[in-house]
């Protein structure tokens, strides 16, 4: 009676570890896919340009909004995804607005897309070894059998 307990209980860990695996897994890819159009766009120097103007902080970063060259508002809340110095509410810089709901880039481009093919390349190693273990148990599951 406790093997099959232990054995029951070991099937459980093993599924909740996969299905952790699988979601961890599509979570970075999925995260980095998203990622990857608008910070290319933005290494490539590609977008809309105009100045982003800081508003207020959050937790060590600063928010602002984006100003086309005519004035225009596009929106608020973007943060800013190049180096700024001293920055307090009213500093304008020049920035690139990529279409991201959140961020806006450096003129110059951005090197931000890399983080996002480390991000998919962490999700496909982590999917690559799933398979590979599953492959594993059932051969040595099958070969006990």
């Amino acid at each position: 009676m406790v093997m099959s307990t232990f054995g029951r209980f070991d099937a459980r860990r093993r599924r909740r570890f996969w299905v952790a695996g699988l979601v961890v897994s599509l979570g970075f890819l999925a995260g980095g896919a998203a990622q990857l159009p608008d910070q290319l766009k933005a290494a490539h120097g590609q977008g809309t340009r105009g100045r982003w103007v800081a508003e207020y902080q959050v937790k060590g970063y600063w928010v602002g909004k984006f100003v086309l060259p005519n004035g225009t508002e596009t929106g608020s809340a973007y943060r800013y995804d190049g180096s700024l110095g001293s920055v307090h509410p009213g500093t304008s810089v020049p920035a690139l607005d990529t279409g991201d709901y959140q961020q806006v880039y450096p003129v110059g481009g951005s090197y931000r897309w890399i983080q996002a093919v480390i991000y998919m390349a962490v999700g496909a190693i982590g999917l690559i070894a799933l398979a590979g273990a599953w492959i594993y148990l059932r051969r040595s599951q099958r070969s006990r059998a």
